[in-house]
């Protein structure tokens, strides 16, 4: 459904893009720190005094940190989806109704695709 933000002033627009844009940066400079430092850090080849704890710990610990991971590349995408909605201009409408979703609601919830009744 292609359409316009017809329901959104630029001011609100501005505000949700740098929202978006906000909320991108966290979550990337997390996913980075996640990658970059979490996870090498319980490679099996470290120190028994790693701070860890046995295998089977360092695995549970491991298996958070993959979750983690995995919520946050969820969210980029959810986020990269919602500015490629803002520039084809369907951003801000529930996907299933169409209908416009209030600025409130993506205030809070700027990756949101559906409007709550």
């Amino acid at each position: 459904m292609e359409t316009t933000i017809n329901h959104l002033n630029e001011d609100q627009i501005k505000e949700l893009r740098e929202l978006l844009e906000e909320k991108h940066n966290r979550i990337a400079t997390e996913l980075n720190r996640l990658e970059t430092e979490e996870l090498p850090g319980l490679s099996r080849g470290e120190e028994a005094n790693d701070g860890y704890g046995d295998d089977a710990k360092r695995d549970q610990i491991r298996q958070r940190l993959v979750a983690q991971i995995k919520r946050r590349r969820k969210d980029l995408a959810e986020i990269n989806a919602a500015k490629t909605r803002m520039q084809d201009g369907s951003y801000g409408f529930d996907e299933r109704t169409g209908a416009p979703i209030p600025f409130a609601r993506l205030q809070v919830i700027p990756t949101a695709r559906e409007k709550v009744q």
